[in-house]
């Protein structure tokens, strides 16, 4: 991940220190802090769906480019893993093990600890 947990240590910090410094009675500073909060924690997020969808394509691509090669010269190059594992699945999924994450990743980041 991008943003690493000492990155994150920093903006909470600097949060709180703002958050401190500033009057609960004021509603401009309260509406200041709750923004910058939202801010940082989509800043986050988005960061950790772009790695996610980056590494996600990264595969894609190479996984496209090894079956090409495969189908365009099947007798000298070995048979892609991604078409192995669609074939010992049964023809369930061609990325049954990159579903299976996915599925993980979801659970874990609908739960909320996608912040933590």
């Amino acid at each position: 991940m991008l943003f690493s947990l000492g990155k994150r240590n920093e903006v909470a910090h600097a949060q709180y220190a703002a958050q401190l410094s500033q009057s609960r009675n004021d509603p401009m500073a309260v509406a200041h802090t709750m923004v910058a909060t939202y801010l940082s924690d989509q800043t986050l997020t988005s960061e950790s769906a772009l790695s996610l969808f980056l590494s996600i394509w990264s595969q894609l691509r190479t996984d496209c480019s090894k079956i090409f090669h495969w189908i365009k010269n099947p007798n000298h190059v070995a048979v892609p893993s991604v078409i192995s594992c669609y074939v010992e699945s049964g023809g369930a999924s061609l990325y049954l093990p990159l579903a299976n994450a996915l599925d993980v990743y979801s659970a874990w980041a609908e739960t909320g600890n996608a912040h933590a």
